[in-house]
């Protein structure tokens, strides 16, 4: 498999992270009824720059991914 193929060898499909546009194979984050997953560890290192850096372009970037998605997914998240 290629890495940005989201059809394996064998023709399995996986879907897109919403962070990356990579394949989600496993540990993923679901975003309620949108059909829309992240992989765990990007989604949790994009939170964490965003929380803990303080970084405006993540911020951004979650509070888009929260309304394109209908939701933060199973991490809430809030900026102080």
């Amino acid at each position: 498999m290629f890495e940005s193929s989201l059809i394996s060898h064998d023709g399995r499909q996986y879907e897109p992270c919403v962070v990356t546009g990579y394949p989600v194979i496993r540990n993923k984050v679901e975003f309620g009824n949108s059909n829309k997953v992240a992989n765990k560890d990007d989604w949790n290192k994009l939170i964490m720059a965003a929380k803990v850096q303080h970084i405006t372009e993540c911020e951004d970037v979650l509070k888009f991914i929260a309304a394109w998605c209908g939701g933060t997914g199973n991490t809430g998240f809030t900026f102080q």
